[in-house]
């Protein structure tokens, strides 16, 4: 039996190196948390079947056709999923309002946080189009950098309000008066909390561009639209696991039930229901099963 692959970079390496047997480890150890988020958000479990298959096969597309790292392969499955989602049940998604995470304001389909695709359709040369794209690149990675070091700091003085508060600030979008009456705390308070971040978040990206770069930066918008790719605040697969083992200090157990009941983190809940659920289970046997066989084309055509 191949040796399974312990990190989530020697895990992508692999596959892009045709390892069916990496493949097979990423679907089994993805598909779980992404078959219930789906099924969450579509009521027939069919069409979450089909929508899940065509999340890995449009990661397998751009695999091939983008060589950039992936920082966060969880996150990176959702956001397919969830595009994939709002595309085809639009109206559905905005009618079913039941937890403070679905107050969030949802993006078109259509619509991109990503820098470079707002370049200009004037006719551009290759080796503009090229520098162009490197730089999104490299300022969506100071974006990026500069929101984790803002929340690893709450995590490390282990300032759980202050978590809380940017899930719900930046995460679901709500307006400081609600997040003040969720969090019983004063909107003055909330507004400074508010303003402080965002000023940190600019001061970090100003840090790494010049100031005519950075000042086109607008945080207000720019951080929630960022947040889903790296989701900051979210806890590792594992440490749900401690979670529902009850083996975390009770500050950390707090902040993950806030996160997972109150606010209602989609992503985290696919994540602890696949987690609750592990075992072995045939339906995900048969979509494992069913994944592989319709991506194998993937690693026949490199071969």
């Amino acid at each position: 039996m191949a040796a399974a692959f312990e990190t989530d970079r020697e895990l992508l390496e692999a596959v892009r190196a045709n390892r069916q047997d990496a493949w097979a480890q990423l679907v089994s150890q993805c598909q779980g948390r992404l078959i219930n988020f789906a099924r969450a958000r579509v009521s027939n479990p069919t069409d979450a079947e089909d929508l899940v298959q065509e999340t890995f096969t449009s990661f397998l597309n751009v695999l091939a056709k983008d060589g950039r790292a992936i920082d966060n392969l969880e996150a990176y499955l959702f956001t397919i999923l969830r595009n994939a989602i709002c595309t085809q049940y639009r109206s559905r998604w905005s009618r079913s309002v039941c937890l403070i995470q679905d107050a969030a304001w949802m993006p078109d389909a259509e619509d991109s946080s990503d820098l470079a695709a707002h370049i200009p359709a004037s006719g551009p040369s290759l080796s503009w189009c090229v520098s162009q794209r490197e730089q999104a690149d490299l300022q969506r990675e100071a974006l990026i950098g500069a929101l984790q070091e803002i929340v690893q700091a709450f995590k490390q003085k282990l300032s759980f309000r202050d978590l809380k508060l940017c899930d719900l600030l930046f995460y679901s979008r709500l307006p400081t008066k609600d997040v003040a009456w969720i969090m019983d705390l004063n909107d003055s308070s909330v507004r400074v909390f508010k303003h402080r971040v965002l000023k940190q978040f600019q001061e970090k990206v100003a840090a790494t561009f010049s100031a005519s770069e950075s000042c086109v930066i607008d945080p207000t918008n720019t951080i929630p639209n960022i947040w889903e790719t790296c989701r900051p605040t979210c806890p590792k697969y594992s440490t749900l696991g401690r979670f529902i083992r009850e083996d975390l200090d009770p500050v950390w157990f707090e902040y993950i039930d806030f996160h997972l009941t109150s606010f209602g983190c989609h992503f985290c809940r696919a994540s602890y229901k696949d987690l609750m659920t592990k075992g072995g289970s045939e339906d995900l046997s048969k979509l494992q099963d069913r994944i592989l066989h319709s991506t194998i084309g993937f690693f026949t055509q490199a071969e």
